[in-house]
């Protein structure tokens, strides 16, 4: 049913160009939409090759796989995770993923940023920076707190103070899970962030 047409016509208008740049290289990887005989739109992951024959003729070998069950996961997941970071502002919480030991690596969700005072892109990731802007009569107890739930394996729930980069002191609730393999060793470290500045407040 294609003989004789350009495959050009089914690829999505949206993605022409990009595929038309990619394959003028001569090899290309493209991920792009093609138009399905039931008229619908598939996601194809194509690897190409172009070259001319000994005659002169222009020719391109591709190979395609559909991915489009693969690309609706990545979309659900996405949106599920814009949805949890909306969900975060509105709670004003925030949630942060551990590396661990001291030095290990630590991320941090948008909503945590805010928290801490702190654009996205200037955290480092590292924990003594988030050690750091913790205030320091209460950084001793919040380390004892970690290295107690790393050995035990059991999660732990923390107030304490934070020093923003402005100077400004919030008071936050901690609360972390210790995630580990099949041999009992900790790999992860995850957690959530609250802001209770107020209930703070309020309380003294």
């Amino acid at each position: 049913e294609l003989l004789g047409r350009s495959v050009l016509e089914r690829i999505h208008p949206d993605d022409l160009s990009i595929v038309l740049a990619e394959f003028a290289k001569g090899v290309g990887k493209v991920i792009c939409r093609f138009r399905h005989k039931d008229k619908s739109w598939r996601w194809l992951e194509s690897t190409g090759k172009a070259y001319f024959t000994a005659q002169g003729e222009f020719r391109c070998v591709v190979v395609s796989r559909d991915i489009t069950e693969r690309r609706r996961v990545e979309d659900a997941l996405q949106e599920s995770l814009t949805l949890l970071e909306k969900a975060q502002e509105v709670a004003y919480l925030g949630s942060w993923i551990s590396e661990p030991g001291q030095t290990g690596t630590l991320a941090w969700s948008a909503s945590t940023h805010e928290i801490f005072g702190l654009p996205e892109g200037q955290f480092d990731g590292r924990v003594e920076t988030f050690f750091a802007m913790v205030h320091p009569e209460d950084r001793e107890t919040v380390r004892k707190a970690s290295a107690s739930a790393l050995a035990t394996g059991e999660p732990y729930s923390i107030d304490h103070r934070i020093v923003r980069p402005n100077g400004g002191v919030r008071w936050v609730h901690e609360r972390a899970v210790v995630l580990r393999d099949q041999r009992g060793i900790p790999m992860r470290m995850i957690g959530v962030v609250q802001d209770i500045t107020e209930r703070k407040r309020t309380e003294q």
